[in-house]
């Protein structure tokens, strides 16, 4: 049993948030549909100056028909072509990383339990609206019997992003929280908790050294913007899991 008051944990995954494409710092994009003759056409040099310059604005399906195109060659899909679509494929993944590591560029997913209960909101991306999720959270943490605020950088990624999407989206406050790193009452980061040096681990790791385990071991947040509504929930499900039970083997030690 937890005591008179029950910690909230909490976890947040975030991925681009299209409404805000404009902030994006990116070109304009090219007229591209349909896929040009022209195009298709081209030499290995031309396609990848195309790619290399419109890489980042093209959807993924339209790189997908450039492929198509390629691999119905009569003399098959040249190497050069193959390269440059690898090449503006890892582009775009890492402008989406980028976009989703940035509270100003990128919307969130929560997902927390109060003390042993039932993790909530975790489906948030294509279920509950993030304002209403941003909602929900401020109005738990406004019971003072749901205190500590505890997470795995809670303090250097998860806090923040809450405060920018709240303000970006028009969602109050309901309290002001600690964000001191040591000797703080709102709030236990876990990761600064044990690695008061700075040097740290990434919570998988943690986890698979505690003997904790781990409901989604084979992804990470990079992985998040390709996952389906389903798949995210699960993942924002099991950092939240993985975090309560870090959290249960350090108490009276670490925090």
């Amino acid at each position: 049993m937890w005591a008179s008051q029950s910690p909230i944990f909490l976890d947040i995954e975030t991925i681009p948030d299209e409404s805000r494409r404009h902030l994006w710092d990116l070109p304009d994009a090219p007229d591209i549909y349909p896929l040009s003759a022209a195009l298709v056409g081209s030499t290995v040099s031309e396609i990848r100056v195309f790619l290399d310059q419109f890489a980042l604005t093209l959807p993924s399906d339209y790189l997908a028909a450039i492929e198509d195109a390629e691999q119905q060659r009569c003399r098959g899909s040249r190497k050069g072509v193959s390269r440059a679509l690898t090449k503006a494929r890892q582009a775009e993944a890492d402008l989406r990383k980028t976009l989703s590591l940035d509270p100003e560029r990128g919307r969130a997913a929560v997902g927390w339990p109060v003390g042993d209960g039932e993790v909530q909101g975790a489906a948030v991306y294509d279920g509950m609206p993030e304002q209403e999720a941003l909602k929900l959270i401020w109005n738990i943490l406004d019971d003072q019997a749901f205190s500590p605020i505890v997470g795995y950088n809670v303090l250097g990624f998860d806090l923040p992003v809450i405060f920018a999407r709240s303000i970006l989206l028009g969602v109050e406050a309901t309290r002001a929280i600690n964000m001191r790193k040591y000797g703080n009452p709102d709030v236990i980061d876990l990761m600064v908790a044990r690695f008061p040096s700075g040097r740290k681990k990434s919570l998988k790791t943690l986890a698979a050294q505690y003997g904790i385990e781990v409901p989604c071991p084979d992804v990470d947040g990079g992985d998040v913007f390709g996952m389906s509504p389903e798949e995210r929930a699960e993942y924002v499900r099991s950092d939240v899991i993985v975090t309560r039970a870090l959290y249960q083997r350090f108490r009276g030690y670490f925090c």
